[in-house]
This record gives structure tokens, sequence and C-alpha cells, in this order.
């Protein structure tokens, strides 16, 4: 079950879109935001 803003709750969905990709001139900077490094695949 997920809250709501009101407090109540709901189920969970049965399914959901995926986000999709958009193509920028620029990158994506933004000091609220985190970024992690992903090396899947590289070994050490």
């Amino acid at each position: 079950m997920v809250p709501t803003e009101d407090g109540q709750r709901e189920p969970m969905p049965t399914s959901a879109s995926p986000m999709l990709a958009t193509l920028t001139d620029e990158r994506f900077s933004d000091p609220e935001w985190l970024f992690e490094r992903k090396w899947d695949g590289v070994l050490h």
C-alpha cells in the first residue's frame, strides 16, 4: 500500500510505464541531484 498526500493508502499499481530519454543540446546539472558513476562490466 502506498500512502497518498492525504495519508490514505492505495494499492500498488500493477504496471508502470518506463521513462523515456529526451535528447537535449546541454548536459543536465542540478545541485539538488546526486549522481553515481556506474561501472557495470568493468573489471578491477
